[in-house]
């Protein structure tokens, strides 16, 4: 009897977790509505054997396409350098080009849905900025070929508010990055695996070089632990400042009062087994 009992009641058992789980999702969707509804079912979805690890590949798998396909460019170039071209277009159409790049970027700060990256780019404030520019301009090159600055002039303000730190939200400056890379991998008798990134300037360009070289000596010759650079005393300043930020050491050689060349016998000799950079 006991046992009787005892099977009927577990028959009764899937009945009665179908009937609390129904009430938990009415419940759910009486509370926080459809959405709150299909989050809760994805929630227990997840919680089933093996789930988690499905949709961690499945999701994983999808980022890296999206990744791919926002840093790689236009299809067309894929796999294969874009060379400087033998012959530049015309100042009227590398307009129309920037304005059609421009108009495809997502205008997501005017619409308050972006985070960071830049300010708006509306009002008094916005056109005092450009004034500014151009009242500090070099416009040193104006004289022999206004077309050249004048281009240059419209490239700057109207991309003036864009931050490359997002190129999914600013795919424009995604494409002109992407394409200076591969021109610069190209005249480099580089291949299409190489990589790069635009930098801000001569300083941060400086800066990248010599923590690229004490990252690559650290891969590849973990002895090295007092990294240093052998270097002419007429360096540029940002190199010691990148040796002060990157625990590097710099060796310097005098050079010559005449021809400021180096002593080259007296460079050779400050090379030892530490030594990253010449």
């Amino acid at each position: 009897m006991v046992f009787s009992a005892a099977v009927c009641a577990l028959s009764w058992f899937p009945t009665i977790i179908a009937s609390l789980v129904v009430v938990h999702f009415v419940d759910v969707f009486l509370k926080n509505g459809a959405a709150g509804l299909f989050k809760s079912i994805a929630n227990a979805i997840l919680l089933l054997p093996g789930m988690g690890a499905v949709v961690k590949s499945f999701t994983k798998k999808e980022i890296v396409c999206f990744m791919e396909k926002s840093f790689t460019g236009d299809k067309k170039t894929q796999g294969q350098l874009i060379p400087i071209p033998e012959k530049g277009v015309s100042i009227d159409e590398l307009q129309q080009q920037l304005t059609e790049l421009k108009d495809g970027n997502k205008d997501l700060s005017e619409e308050g849905r972006l985070f960071a990256y830049v300010y708006t780019s509306h009002g008094p404030r916005f056109q005092l900025q450009i004034e500014a520019f151009k009242m500090f301009s070099d416009l040193s090159l104006e004289l022999e070929n206004e077309a050249h600055v004048s281009i240059v002039k419209s490239y700057l303000e109207t991309f003036m508010h864009d931050n490359a730190l997002n190129p999914l939200v600013f795919p424009a400056l995604r494409k002109f990055e992407n394409e200076v890379v591969s021109m610069t991998a190209s005249m480099l008798h580089g291949d299409a695996a190489v990589v790069g990134s635009v930098t801000s300037g001569g300083t941060e360009s400086i800066l990248m070089a010599m923590k690229t070289y004490r990252d690559m000596a650290r891969a590849l010759r973990p002895s090295v632990k007092n990294p240093n650079v052998i270097a002419p005393a007429t360096i540029h300043p940002a190199f010691e400042k990148a040796a002060h930020y990157f625990n590097i050491k710099i060796k310097h050689v005098p050079v010559s009062q005449t021809t400021f060349t180096p002593d080259m016998n007296r460079y050779e000799s400050e090379i030892d087994s530490d030594t990253i950079l010449l």
